[in-house]
């Protein structure tokens, strides 16, 4: 008789454990940056930009949105998380926003005739608790050494934020895209 009660008590606390590991979680949401759907008006004149570089952050390098809470700690979001590659994201807006921007064909292919040759570092790339996105980047843009004889111009600071219009994921998303956008205009002005 006891080897059978403690057999049911098992069997019953079995149950009761892994009923609670069948709740359903929250769903994970995955977010893109959004470039600006103009386009471009290229011609055989455009010049022609090399996207040479994008570098982000080690603490940005993972799927999930970080966003700064108190102090100098950060959170990673649970359910929250890059559709891609943030590095390639940034890359990808840049590349259809400068176009846009600047009229310039912006790829970021290394053997092909170029104009300019772009390196963009970003310092930040997060929002705040109360959803203020923030960028703070360096970006230099060169002239291509064969081609035009030019000489290379120093890196350059940009330093953007943008509250977004709630402290959603999505919001901020979206207000870290414009935030992209505005580099890409600061830097196009620079394309001649």
């Amino acid at each position: 008789m006891k080897f059978r009660v403690s057999n049911v008590l098992f069997l019953i606390s079995l149950l009761v454990v892994l009923g609670g590991c069948g709740g359903k979680s929250a769903p994970t949401r995955f977010y893109m940056l959004e470039a600006g759907s103009a386009s471009p008006s290229l011609t055989q004149a455009s010049p022609v930009v090399i996207l040479e570089e994008v570098t982000i952050p080690p603490y940005l390098d993972r799927p999930n949105i970080v966003t700064r809470t108190s102090g100098a700690r950060v959170h990673l979001a649970e359910f929250d998380y890059w559709a891609e590659p943030l590095r390639d994201a940034v890359a990808r807006h840049l590349l259809m926003e400068l176009s846009r921007a600047s009229g310039a064909t912006v790829i970021v292919a290394h053997s092909v005739e170029r104009d300019f040759t772009l390196k963009v570092a970003m310092l930040r790339f997060d929002a705040t608790e109360d959803g203020q996105a923030i960028l703070q980047a360096m970006w230099r843009l060169e002239p291509y050494q064969e081609q035009s004889g030019g000489s290379a111009k120093s890196w350059r600071h940009a330093s953007y934020s943008e509250k977004a219009t709630d402290s959603s994921y999505a919001a901020i998303v979206n207000a870290q895209s414009r935030l992209l956008s505005k580099l890409a205009e600061e830097i196009a002005t620079s394309i001649k």
